[in-house]
């Protein structure tokens, strides 16, 4: 009887520590299960952002390329992203290097064409009065009767000219620009003033005052004519007159080293 009841708690521990396992057994595959459902969510989510970077990358890449094939030259193709970012700044900061020069040149270049559209209207200020000037001398005419009437204050409107061809051939002069025109036009004579005691005073356009003796050789009121100017062999110069229905015309060759044949042509009058 005695061992029955011990077969009996015996029974009893293992009915209960098997209901105890198979409790704690249940519990435990359901957490496990819990773990790992939560994980393969996490693995989709985290397979799902992988492929959203792939897709990235890969768009991210073909920029990189592209730009890197742009910018750089075929000896660094393959460099690496560092080394590219590095070359990438060496460019973009030569390019704003330019940039800032081009902006200064073109600031420089817009004054320069303000100085020159300010030039450009006194120019045409001085060519209206030149040409006002011009047209009073044509309406006013002098004509000297005499030597004696040639004594006052003359201007002078001459432009330099040249012969083209032989001169006994052709006789066709040019007004074409002269390209050496400062050192022509230093030579040009814009006033004389003649004094009764056979004293000139001749103008340059070059700032010089010349002061010298004048004759004057065959004096007509309707034929060419001489006037003679020197100051022994410092300076001598001889001046055409001829008459003509818009005034006196004169003309005179300037001194000239070269094998051209230079003339100052053009209007005279008191």
């Amino acid at each position: 009887m005695r061992k029955l009841s011990i077969i009996t708690k015996f029974a009893f521990i293992c009915i209960f520590l098997t209901s105890i396992f198979s409790s704690v057994k249940s519990q435990t595959k359901k957490e496990i299960q819990f773990s790992l459902d939560t994980l393969q969510r996490a693995y989709n989510s985290l397979e799902e952002e992988n492929k959203t970077l792939q897709k990235e990358w890969k768009i991210q890449n073909q920029f990189f390329e592209h730009v890197k094939s742009s910018l750089l030259p075929a000896s660094d193709i393959n460099l690496s992203v560092d080394e590219a970012l590095i070359k990438f700044d060496d460019i973009i900061n030569m390019q704003k290097n330019t940039a800032d020069s081009l902006v200064s040149a073109n600031s420089i270049l817009s004054d320069s064409l303000v100085k020159v559209n300010e030039n450009n209207d006194k120019l045409i200020q001085e060519n209206e009065s030149y040409s006002n000037l011009l047209m009073s001398s044509l309406n006013k005419a002098s004509f000297p009767k005499s030597q004696k009437e040639f004594i006052g204050v003359w201007d002078l409107f001459l432009d330099p000219v040249q012969i083209s061809g032989e001169p006994f051939e052709s006789g066709i002069i040019s007004y074409n620009h002269f390209v050496d025109n400062d050192s022509i036009m230093k030579h040009n004579i814009y006033k004389i003033e003649f004094s009764a005691d056979d004293i000139a005073t001749l103008y340059f356009t070059g700032g010089i005052e010349q002061k010298c003796f004048y004759s004057i050789k065959d004096f007509s009121i309707n034929s060419p004519y001489i006037i003679r100017f020197s100051k022994q062999d410092e300076f001598k110069l001889t001046m055409q007159i001829s008459t003509l229905p818009s005034g006196l015309v004169a003309s005179y060759e300037i001194p000239d080293k070269s094998e051209k044949v230079i003339y100052f042509y053009g209007l005279m009058k008191k």
